[in-house]
């Protein structure tokens, strides 16, 4: 249980510290949408996007209805593969949902404005809403 309160700590006041299987499965737990940014540190437009638009939304509580987890496509070099491939483009955004006991994902490849990915985070509402 101690395990489980200082791994949920961290992750949501950001460590990357915490392994990332240990992040996924606090992110499941939690039975929100998961907003999954593949970056890297040597990759500029990922670090802009990071501090401009994903910290000062989460910090605003804007992604409070999401967890938010960054993987660094250097270091979880399989969780990459198999979710966005070999060839990919960073930042690439995985948002995970859960719809009727199904895990669907919407993919964007690229930087994102704030707007756009508030809008990306509204998707799983707006299926629910058919």
């Amino acid at each position: 249980m101690l395990k489980f309160v200082i791994l949920f700590l961290c992750f949501q006041v950001g460590f990357p510290e915490a392994p990332l299987k240990d992040r996924l499965d606090i992110a499941v737990r939690a039975k929100k949408p998961i907003l999954t940014i593949f970056s890297a540190p040597w990759c500029q437009p990922c670090q802009v996007m990071k501090n401009v638009v994903i910290e000062p939304l989460r910090a605003s509580g804007q992604l409070d209805s999401v967890s938010t987890i960054y993987v660094d496509v250097d270091k979880e070099k399989d969780f990459t593969k198999k979710h966005i491939g070999e060839n990919f483009i960073i930042p690439t955004i995985l948002l995970f949902f859960n719809e009727n006991g199904k895990w669907l994902k919407y993919e964007l490849n690229g930087y994102r404005s704030q707007e756009e990915i508030l809008r990306v985070i509204e998707l799983p509402r707006l299926r629910n809403q058919k």
